[in-house]
């Protein structure tokens, strides 16, 4: 279903996937470390959140 879609420019792939990387690499630590999946579930929500609140601040700019 999601063969044509297109989720970010070519060009910012090199930019998020050290991003990716290293965001999930912290995650893995957390959880080994915490031995629960609270903290990386919180930090997930936390990022969630801004990325929701840049979507509707970008669309209120575009005038959406």
């Amino acid at each position: 279903m999601h063969v044509g879609a297109l989720y970010m420019p070519h060009s910012a792939i090199p930019v998020y996937m050290p991003n990716l990387f290293t965001r999930g690499l912290a995650m893995g630590y957390l959880v080994f470390k915490m031995n629960n999946l609270w903290g990386a579930s919180l930090y997930h929500a936390a990022c969630d959140f801004w990325l929701f609140v840049v979507t509707v601040g970008t669309f209120q700019l575009l005038g959406e």
